[in-house]
């Protein structure tokens, strides 16, 4: 299965090739955080994580097309 991942703010140095909008072939079944593990993103890097515009956790499966955005938090004061 085929997604697509936009990578935003600091976390744009893990896209492979420098390039923040990608896609990655994946077996069925695979998790966000498998993801996340294969673009070698730590899981000590605070992020969002949006599939299809929903805010998910690590653990949430992801099925073809689907569309991630991860970006850093928004922090201001």
């Amino acid at each position: 299965m085929k997604v697509e991942v936009k990578l935003f703010d600091l976390l744009r140095r893990y896209a492979p090739d420098n390039q923040n909008v990608f896609h990655v072939q994946l077996q069925p079944g695979v998790s966000v955080g498998e993801l996340l593990e294969k673009l070698q993103i730590p899981p000590s890097v605070r992020r969002i994580v949006l599939v299809n515009g929903r805010r998910v956790e690590d653990k949430t499966l992801l099925s073809s097309d689907d569309t991630l955005v991860i970006m850093s938090p928004i922090e201001g004061g």
